[in-house]
């Protein structure tokens, strides 16, 4: 009894360090968010209006892509931290190989299925600002910056 009392408690402390820092992790995403947003406005203000010139316009898509990326990164350390805690409990509460095999053999799907999402997110996060250089370009090129 004691033990499952200490088991608890012990599962309790670790979810309260988690909760506190995956909401650590979401305020630091809000603000991402937040500058996401105001990226999103100047870029179609600079469509409509060509408010902004190129130099800012590159330095808020580098910005957002840092931004995104960093995003992911958190996001996936938090996922892998929840993993990596109910995996373990999982193992340690199996009562035979049987079951350690299986969980073994989830947590590997799991694990190659989470690297791949990320992966995909970081691939299509480049893929989609190397496209937006592309268009910085051609924008660029049709609106001649007069020099100062």
């Amino acid at each position: 009894m004691a033990l499952l009392l200490i088991f608890t408690t012990s599962l309790t402390a670790i979810n309260a360090g988690l909760g506190l820092f995956v909401w650590h992790q979401l305020h630091q995403n809000q603000q991402s968010i937040h500058c996401l947003q105001a990226t999103v406005a100047a870029l179609r203000n600079v469509m409509s209006k060509q408010a902004l010139d190129m130099e800012e316009l590159k330095e808020r898509k580098a910005m957002a892509e840092m931004a995104v990326d960093s995003g992911t990164s958190s996001i996936e350390i938090v996922h892998r931290t929840i993993a990596n805690t109910t995996f373990g409990v999982l193992d340690k509460l199996s009562q035979n190989e049987l079951y350690k095999a299986g969980t073994g053999h989830l947590r590997q799907i799991h694990d190659g299925t989470s690297q791949g999402v990320y992966g995909s997110i970081r691939i299509a996060n480049r893929e989609i600002h190397s496209l937006a250089d592309i268009l910085l370009k051609q924008q660029s090129r049709r609106n001649p910056k007069k020099d100062k």
